[in-house]
């Protein structure tokens, strides 16, 4: 059972406590949302079209670096790169989406983005990212 409400009496059982969880940092996001962490990057996901662009339009070639001009910190929407912690929940983003790209962003240039509640698609956003590997729905590589 998972207990998401400190007001909740639970007896019995297997507890997973997750409200002691700051959802709104970026390692408490990872935490919470089970994001490797490797070397101070997390390891998120984007979905693309054929042409690896995302659903604005923005190039994800494999292999490289890619930076947002107009990069802003902040728990908002735009001025940022936006990736989710698995490829099934960046489908939640772009639905016509063909394509699946594992990528690594540096924890201390990203900043999590309000609504990852348990009723929404969870998503954070970047400065950069290094562009890793296509990977299918499931994160498997390709």
């Amino acid at each position: 059972m998972h207990l998401f409400s400190a007001s909740v009496k639970v007896e019995g059982g297997v507890v997973v406590d997750v409200t002691e969880i700051d959802n709104t940092t970026v390692q408490g996001w990872a935490d919470y949302h089970g994001v490797k962490v490797e070397a101070g990057e997390l390891i998120v996901y984007k979905a693309v079209n054929d042409e690896l662009e995302s659903s604005r339009g923005f190039a994800y070639p494999i292999g490289e670096m890619v930076t947002d001009p107009v990069w802003a910190p902040g728990d908002f929407c735009g001025n940022g790169l936006h990736f989710s912690p698995a490829p099934h929940q960046a489908l939640d983003y772009y639905p016509s989406a063909t394509r699946f790209l594992e990528v690594a962003i540096p924890a201390d240039a990203c900043s999590v983005i309000a609504g990852n509640d348990l009723y929404s698609t969870p998503k954070i956003k970047a400065k950069s990212g290094r562009v890793l590997r296509e990977v299918d729905v499931n994160g498997r590589p390709v």
